[in-house]
């Protein structure tokens, strides 16, 4: 009820009556009920939906936002009165551009507009907005602009989510063509940071390859900006950025939200302060490659799903690396089969040239001392004065210098009688220096490098001469003009991993001899033929192909091995491995076998046993000469 009266007074203005009216006012209550009731629910509406309502007036900016519209800009919801300006001071750059054309056009035209912004509220928070606006029009003029203010971030963040996840999805598609492809690792890290990149699913993308000993090898960005030089420097340097350390130990996606905590004294925490990252270990069946590490936007939440990705991203990664790995090995196994396999032919080749040259030159070796021996006769018989005397010496100069070519023969064959004793390799390359010095000429200048402490082998010192001089020969011959011959010793060890490559050597101790010059090199095609009897590239009558033979048989009948090393244009360096020396070690027992040495005057005669030899022992056998069999 609403009850209403007042006093009636009389003239002397003293009370006379009292007057009034009594209403129902039920349904007015009711109605101011409701009507309290509406706007609380409208309020709360708002609240929930995130809708605000304001309204100005063009002409003075004067306006006025609802609780809701204020608590959207961070504003005091009891100060709602504002200004156009003030409320337009909210949208940076390109969203104020918008807002104040559409303003405008509003205010000229009354056409009404629905935007969507972005606001940097009173407090710094980045908000997403969709403002509406409707002009109100008298007399066709525009009196004043109302309307309503909804923050949207929520619904922004996940559409932002949504398109971040589709593109980094296009990313991972495309990275498994790549793997596809079977890249090399540095074509595939710097192919899959530009698609990481490219599709927008990431502000920026490194990834970091190491080797065993965890060591940065190989490394390629897109999107890092300044920052990239920098990490790179320190990665030059052998060092890891912080967060690849922490990922490496917990070996599983690393999110870094707050920089100052992981990213203290990394190059990237300036650039990338206001981002979030990930960093993400490439490994398979426990075997780590490297790191992924990404930058993307505050704005982006980094839960499980956003782990799981590039958890997805890192394994495909870490498999394409693994199957070049893989593809490497096989061709690397291989590649060395095929090596073993050309030098087990060489070698059985060179083991049956071998054979076959002893056996030529054994027999060829007992026709020798026949022709020797009738030749010296015959000199005992004739008279220097006779024109004959001079034919005769001729014959046994050109018979001498064939025996000298059937101990070479015989010397790669390993057929020569041998005295290996134990000496030091130093003491005996020093003796033959000055011989050396003649052999090779003066305008080629021989250095001469000792190793200290050299292992002692067991040799015999001939061998080494006929080694040295045959090296020297070879390589002052490779030599045009002026040029430099280097003879060095070494101690040297070998492990099985270095005898899988090399056919002919075995795991142990060895002395090295090198020579090496800095003349003409070897041709990749001749390389395998250089120790083949009778193989040279010297012109006709300058060399007889058998130096190298000689070398190569000497090297094999001490049980060492020849390495070779060339550049055509540079040099050759030939190393000769021969096994050390030790006084537990059972002396190995040499071959025995006989050759013609050189006849030191004609009352001797050196000879094996055949049927035209027992002819000319009988005639060597009268008091003029002497005849001695071969034990």
């Amino acid at each position: 009820m609403e009850i209403r009266g007042r006093v009636i007074y009389d003239e002397d203005g003293q009370p006379l009556r009292l007057q009034g009216v009594t209403r129902d006012i039920t349904k007015r209550k009711q109605a101011e009920q409701r009507q309290r009731y509406q706007n609380l629910l409208l309020r709360d509406m708002g609240r929930l939906a995130r809708i605000g309502a304001w309204e100005f007036d063009p002409l003075s900016g004067k306006g006025i936002l609802t609780e809701e519209a204020a608590r959207i800009y961070d504003l005091d919801p009891a100060a709602c009165d504002t200004n156009m300006n003030h409320s337009l001071s909210f949208y940076p750059g390109a969203s104020r551009d918008r807002m104040e054309q559409a303003l405008k056009i509003a205010v000229e035209r009354g056409t009404p507009y629905d935007l969507e912004a972005e606001i940097v509220s009173s407090t710094g928070a980045h908000k997403w907005v969709r403002s509406i606006g409707q002009p109100l029009l008298e007399n066709g003029k525009v009196v004043h602009i109302r309307g309503a203010l909804q923050d949207i971030t929520e619904r922004k963040r996940f559409e932002q989510r949504i398109e971040h996840l589709n593109r980094v999805l296009r990313a991972i598609r495309d990275l498994n063509q790549l793997v596809v492809k079977q890249l090399a690792p540095d074509q595939l890290i710097h192919e899959g940071c530009r698609l990481l990149v490219d599709h927008r699913g990431y502000t920026s993308a490194m990834i970091i390859l190491t080797d065993g000993h965890e060591q940065p090898t190989v490394w390629a960005g897109a999107g890092g900006g300044a920052a990239f030089p920098a990490i790179s420097a320190m990665l030059e340097r052998g060092e890891l950025p912080p967060c690849c350390l922490k990922a490496r130990s917990r070996m599983q996606v690393l999110a870094v939200q707050e920089r100052k905590q992981t990213c203290d004294g990394c190059p990237a925490e300036a650039d990338h302060g206001n981002m979030h990252s990930l960093t993400a270990p490439l490994a398979l069946d426990d075997v780590l490659y490297g790191y992924l590490v990404v930058a993307l936007s505050q704005e982006l939440n980094l839960d499980e799903e956003e782990r799981g990705l590039l958890t997805e991203i890192a394994g495909d990664i870490a498999y394409a690396l693994k199957v070049y790995q893989l593809d490497e090995d096989r061709k690397s196994s291989e590649q060395k089969r095929r090596l073993l396999e050309d030098q087990l032919l060489q070698s059985q080749k060179m083991e049956s040239v071998g054979r076959l040259a002893g056996g030529v030159a054994h027999d060829y070796n007992n026709m020798l001392s026949v022709i020797i021996g009738y030749t010296e006769l015959a000199l005992d018989r004739v008279e220097r004065q006779d024109p004959l005397y001079t034919d005769l010496n001729e014959i046994l100069a050109a018979a001498k210098r064939s025996a000298d070519i059937t101990r070479q023969l015989l010397a790669f064959a390993r057929r020569q009688t041998i005295a290996p004793r134990v000496l030091n390799l130093n003491n005996t390359v020093e003796q033959m220096l000055k011989m050396l010095r003649r052999l090779i000429g003066e305008d080629i200048e021989l250095a001469w490098f000792p190793a200290a402490d050299l292992w002692p082998i067991k040799l015999d010192p001939a061998q080494v001469d006929q080694i040295l001089a045959n090296l020297c020969v070879n390589a002052r011959d490779a030599i045009s003009g002026v040029g430099k011959v280097t003879i060095e010793t070494q101690n040297r060890c070998f492990d099985a991993d270095y005898c899988t490559g090399h056919a002919d050597c075995k795991p142990g101790d060895f002395v090295m001899l090198a020579v090496s010059d800095n003349g003409a090199g070897i041709q990749p095609e001749i390389l395998d033929k250089v120790f083949e009897p009778f193989f040279t590239t010297k012109g006709l009558g300058k060399g007889t192909g058998l130096g190298l033979a000689t070398v190569y048989g000497i090297v094999k009948q001490n049980n060492g091995f020849v390495d070779v090393y060339t550049e055509p244009g540079k040099g050759t360096v030939i190393k000769i491995n021969l096994p050390r020396h030790r006084a537990s070690r059972p002396s190995r027992a040499t071959n025995p076998s006989w050759t013609f040495p050189p006849v030191r005057g004609r009352r001797s005669c050196w000879l094996k046993m055949m049927p035209r030899s027992s002819i000319l022992a009988a005639r060597c056998s009268r008091p003029r000469g002497t005849m001695c069999w071969p034990p």
